[in-house]
């Protein structure tokens, strides 16, 4: 398998860390490994006539998906728990 796929295809899901929000274009920035992605957005549970406003924090622990790929095409599709934001005791 050739250097270039094998890029590819480790780029496809990654997990990195909020770096910065703006909240007016609805975008934050990710750091995951040396990659420091361009203005994402993120994932919500609705986004229609009903929605939900949940801006994602700095420092929080995201799941990035990348288009075949390409950190340009990049997305955030969730959060995780982690050391420095853990589960609450009791949800």
């Amino acid at each position: 398998m050739s250097a270039e796929l094998m890029r590819l295809l480790s780029n496809i899901i990654r997990t990195g860390i909020i770096s910065e929000v703006d909240e007016e274009s609805w975008c934050v920035r990710v750091r995951s490994g040396e990659l420091e992605t361009g203005w994402l957005r993120w994932n919500t549970t609705r986004a229609g006539a009903f929605n939900v406003w949940l801006p994602p924090s700095p420092g929080e622990q995201v799941v990035i998906a990348c288009i075949g790929g390409n950190p340009e095409t990049a997305m955030i599709i969730g959060s995780l728990w982690s050391d420095a934001s853990p589960a609450p005791a009791k949800a």
